[in-house]
């Protein structure tokens, strides 16, 4: 997972004050996916991720997870390739599509 997501190997056992910001996000990403939970609620899961990530993300919740994800995301193009139903909030008004 940490490869996947860009984290070289080198890094794997480094103290998380020896990363850098956006590492550390990684980090706390495989975290929240390494015990396989039933139920995440992730808060623009895309954000400073390069694109190699996104799209190993992608195929990790089309291929790999089973439980039921909720995104907050203004990521279209990333929601149009993991989501199953989506909800669109616009000006106090919520679309489901």
């Amino acid at each position: 997972m940490l490869v996947g997501l860009g984290i070289a190997e080198k890094y794997h056992y480094a103290p998380l004050s020896a990363l850098s910001e956006g590492y550390k996000l990684r980090v706390l990403l495989v975290q929240s996916l390494f015990n396989n939970p039933d139920i995440l609620l992730f808060d623009e899961p895309t954000n400073h991720l390069d694109i190699i990530s996104i799209y190993w993300l992608e195929h990790y919740f089309k291929n790999s997870f089973k439980g039921i994800l909720i995104f907050i995301s203004h990521d279209l193009a990333f929601l149009n390739n993991v989501a199953t139903d989506m909800m669109i909030i616009l000006r106090n008004t919520a679309t489901i599509i």
